[in-house]
């Protein structure tokens, strides 16, 4: 049986999305900048919302075969959204970033809406703001995070250090004891690149300097992995 019909997919009287209604919404503070609200809720609404609807069509079109029953499409479709887990995941990958089912069960405790049987946009909204758009809760953890790879207190690491912190410890056990979510070789290629570093001709890291740099990035990043995503969705649609 399909989810029931989130608020998220109506307007309300004044034109607005429904989820500006939501009681999670109006209570988020600070709220994200409109262009990556904006974002964020292309991707929530336009692309993945049209993907669950072509799931949900694909099983009544499934269940009408079995019957042996000739297939009307009905004039409303209420999308066949997945669990929360894995809706939390595909909106993280549509930004460019990846995380465990374990981390996402995580961050929707972090979530008033944690009860819900589907994600709402809202939740999302407010799990985003928790997790990646806390610029001072992101510093100090970077900060933590590096010192514990610094055991000697020299104000820097060295790049085989970083490298084996980033990309071979283990994601649910040894990633703790650093405070690294760990990364493949690629996505530390990226990461260096967005942060402005050439680990290939810098032996130590000066890892003050480096967040500095990552801060700066902090919300272009998301943005434009999104904005591509975005477009390649509207693409489809066309």
């Amino acid at each position: 049986m399909p989810p029931k019909k989130k608020k998220d997919d109506k307007k309300g009287d004044t034109g607005e999305p429904g989820y500006k209604s939501d009681p999670i919404y109006e209570a988020l503070e600070p709220k994200p900048s409109g262009a990556l609200e904006t974002t964020l809720w292309e991707i929530y609404n336009d692309i993945l919302e049209e993907k669950f609807k072509g799931d949900a069509i694909e099983h009544l079109m499934a269940q009408a075969k079995a019957k042996g029953e000739t297939f009307k499409p009905p004039k409303t479709v209420v999308p066949r959204r997945p669990k929360k887990v894995a809706h939390l995941q595909m909106m993280w990958r549509h930004l460019g970033i990846s995380y465990t089912d374990i981390d996402c069960e995580e961050q929707l405790e972090l979530s008033d809406a944690r009860g819900d049987q589907t994600l709402s946009f809202a939740a999302f909204l407010e799990i985003y703001l928790k997790t990646q758009y806390n610029p001072d809760s992101i510093k100090r953890g970077l900060l933590a995070a590096f010192k514990k790879l610094d055991v000697h207190n020299r104000g820097y690491v060295t790049i085989h250090e970083f490298k084996y912190a980033m990309t071979n410890l283990k994601d649910r056990v040894d990633k703790a004891k650093v405070g690294f979510k760990k990364m493949s070789d690629e996505e530390l290629k990226n990461f260096s690149e967005a942060a402005g570093v050439d680990f290939e001709f810098k032996p130590n890291i000066e890892y003050e300097r480096l967040i500095e740099k990552m801060m700066e990035h902090l919300d272009e990043t998301p943005k434009e992995n999104a904005g591509k995503k975005s477009k390649k969705g509207k693409k489809k649609r066309s």
